[in-house]
């Protein structure tokens, strides 16, 4: 499986979806397996080939490729290679990434995962742990990305695959330029880039110079930026990728645009239209014009502007990008504008309002609304003006709330004095002809309103004083409940917070004391030559580290749910899969306990639940039943298919829990906590995520122990969306 580097996707001035040029290489390969898998006998190398041309075809032919993978799962079908097997879901779930279909390829590369961790090949996993956290960065969960490729990262042989290594330093920076971090991003592609260099991968490297170049654009350090788009052109041209080097082109004329430096900027577009246009890259050349072009309308040259977003048009129109169409309406429209000719501005604008709604493209619209309303004000038409105002105040309400009152009060009322005006000339019109009788019938007209009028105010006045009276005091009665349920929230949540303050105080320093203690006493040893006890040493530094990354681990996750972070999210899942994932971090502690896990559960279970969630339960429960099982002991796994419910326990044949405790444990008291059967410290946190996440998927928690014979601990799954 090929992995990618994928360059980071800014919204500059313009985000148009272009077709890679890479068809021309993608096709030679294609050609060689073709004439392989031609001469082929083998049946396992025929199914191997295909799959690579299936993959390869991923890159710019997704439907050739979609077609070799239903070939290759064809022929799957009565295959035992489990690698063969494993290699097929990991180049299918790349597919499906490369088509954004995030959520699909996951399953996929959580089953091919499962099949390498049987295979034992790390190497492999490194690979699909780094596809998922691509996956997971697009559908953007940055905190899952992050730990997918953080896994990655501990898997790879620096010595055999750097570059999968700066990959992944790339893919980390982008998460953290996603989220705001812009430190650690700086630092993971510096990292990146070193490796990169290193080994003369100069496209990556281009890529990657360019990417930091536009982090320093969004500082605002030009003069950083340009520099970094000069070398990130010296690499492209270096390895002969005329592809990032228009890239390149195009960031150094955005720089040099935003320090309003016209000529320069308008040269380097330039540049990425001769370069784009010399190697027959439509899409390159089309986003250039439009760059082009946006410099001319910054400057008012409308026609100038006006040709090239024109001639950027038909180019996208030419490869069917309906983003590009949509954004040249868009600007042409804003040209004809700014040159008054507010009839062709309307024209262009309306095309682009109805391309986008039928295309479902939401984002352009504030801008198309708001480019409307300012032309229908132009035009004097403040009926039509108002109503794309408001439209465009929906969808856009960011915008100042006191600018927006004002410029709506001002269209309304240049349209209430335009109406105003045409019925004063008809009342004039016709006071001409009845004067005196009007006049006379206003006199004693305006006697009796003015009269009723004070009446009507006075008994309003009354009525509106004890109303507000009235509303006062219940006012004050909600406010006086709302303060008091309030404190009661406050009270509670004062003393959770406090429990877990001397968790982080006592209980996550005491495994750090440990590493600190027994990596000191270590290197003593080490100097002194003496290894004898090197192996006790490392055994209980690594236990402390066991517990101090779970102790971390349950405590972000309650924080995640103190600021109600955590949103359930709801999928069908097979449970032995969560339930595989789960054990695979905890099975070298049940083995150093010699503790024997029994699982009784049907493979084919399927289950409506949130997966991160499950993992959590299932976790914790797992661990707690291997901290408290007997040495040499064992645990069972198992789950009751009841009629609307599946119940799901976890066994052990430990020491058991008082009555007294338990009762705690189910109040989500972190105050209960016990050594296990080999001195295990536990701070009683985990079982309040248990607790807490049991509920939020609509399940009930359950504890059934006796003193010396072992607990069970369980919880139901309902079969059915608890949010549908």
């Amino acid at each position: 499986m090929k992995y990618i580097i994928k360059p980071k996707i800014k919204l500059l001035f313009v985000t148009l979806l272009f077709v890679l040029a890479t068809q021309s290489y993608a096709l030679t390969s294609i050609d060689s397996l073709k004439n392989i898998l031609a001469s082929s006998k083998i049946k396992a190398s025929e199914i191997e080939i295909i799959i690579d041309i299936a993959a390869a075809y991923s890159d710019y032919n997704v439907d050739s490729s979609l077609v070799y993978f239903n070939k290759a799962k064809m022929l799957l079908n009565n295959n035992t290679d489990k690698y063969l097997v494993g290699e097929y879901h990991q180049n299918y779930g790349r597919y499906l990434w490369r088509i954004n279909k995030s959520n699909e390829a996951l399953l996929q590369c959580k089953m091919c995962n499962k099949i390498y961790t049987e295979l034992d090949s790390t190497a492999n996993i490194a690979l699909v742990e780094s596809l998922m956290g691509n996956c997971y960065k697009d559908m953007g969960k940055n905190d899952s990305a992050l730990y997918c490729f953080q896994v990655s990262l501990s898997l790879i042989d620096s010595a055999t695959n750097s570059y999968l290594l700066a990959v992944n330093y790339n893919n980390i920076a982008i998460v953290y330029d996603e989220i705001n971090r812009k430190n650690e991003a700086l630092a993971n592609y510096l990292t990146a880039l070193t490796i990169f260099r290193k080994l003369k991968q100069y496209k990556s490297a281009a890529i990657t110079l360019n990417n930091i170049g536009i982090i320093n654009l969004d500082l605002l350090n030009y003069e950083k930026a340009i520099d970094y788009f000069n070398k990130a052109i010296e690499f492209s041209i270096q390895s002969e990728d005329i592809n990032n080097l228009c890239s390149s082109y195009n960031s150094l004329g955005i720089a040099y645009k935003s320090l309003r430096e016209y000529s320069k900027a308008a040269y380097y577009y330039t540049q990425a239209i001769k370069k784009s246009e010399e190697a027959g890259f439509t899409g390159p050349v089309a986003q250039s014009k439009y760059n082009l072009a946006i410099v001319f309308l910054e400057e008012q040259k409308y026609d100038s502007a006006i040709l090239y977003f024109n001639q950027s048009l038909k180019l996208c129109k030419d490869i069917g990008v309906t983003n590009g169409i949509i954004m040249n309406y868009i600007s042409i429209g804003d040209a004809f504008l700014g040159k008054d000719e507010y009839n062709s501005a309307e024209e262009y604008l309306l095309e682009a309002l109805n391309l986008s709604n039928s295309n479902e493209t939401t984002s352009y619209i504030p801008a198309i609304y708001k480019s409307l309303y300012e032309i229908y004000e132009k035009k004097r038409s403040f009926k039509k003006s108002i109503e794309y105002r408001n439209m465009y105040d929906v969808i856009k309400d960011s915008l100042n709330d006191k600018d927006r009152i004002n410029q709506l009060n001002e269209l309304q009322t240049k349209y209430e004095t335009e109406q105003k005006e045409l019925e004063n000339q008809k009342l004039k019109d016709q006071n001409k002809i009845n004067e005196l009788t009007i006049l006379r019938q206003r006199a004693i007209m305006g006697g009796a309103i003015f009269i009723l009028a004070m009446a009507i105010a006075i008994v309003v006045l009354l009525l509106s004083a004890k109303e507000k009276r009235k509303k006062q005091i219940a006012l004050l009665e909600e406010k006086n409940s709302i303060i008091k349920e309030k404190s009661e929230q406050l009270k509670e949540s004062n003393e959770t917070k406090d429990r877990l303050f001397s968790i982080i105080a006592h209980d996550l320093r005491s495994p750090f004391n440990s590493l600190l203690g027994f990596s000191l006493l270590l290197d003593k040893e080490v100097n002194s030559n003496n290894f004898d006890n090197v192996k006790f040493y490392a055994k209980h530094m690594r236990a402390a580290s066991s517990t101090a990354f779970e102790l971390v681990d349950n405590l972000l996750s309650w924080a995640r749910t103190q600021q109600t972070k955590i949103i359930s999210e709801f999928n069908l899942l097979l449970f032995n899969d969560v339930l595989d994932s789960s054990l695979r971090a905890l099975q070298p502690r049940a083995a150093e306990k010699q503790i024997t896990i029994d699982i009784n559960i049907n493979s084919e279970i399927e289950i409506v639940s949130d997966p991160d969630m499950l993992m959590v339960i299932l976790r914790n429960l797992i661990s707690n039943a291997i901290k408290f099982a007997s040495i040499g002991g064992k645990i069972e796994i198992g789950c009751v298919d009841d009629t609307n419910s599946y119940t799901i326990f976890v066994k052990d044949n430990g020491t058991g829990i008082a009555p007294e405790i338990i009762d705690g444990l189910l109040q989500n008291s972190t105050n209960n906590a016990t050594h296990g059967t080999d001195g295990e410290k536990g701070s009683g946190l985990g079982l309040m995520l248990v607790v807490d996440f049991v509920n939020k998927l609509g399940g009930k928690f359950g504890i059934e122990s006796t003193i010396d014979n072992g607990s069970t601990f369980s919880f139901t799954l309902p079969k059915h969306n608890p949010l549908a």
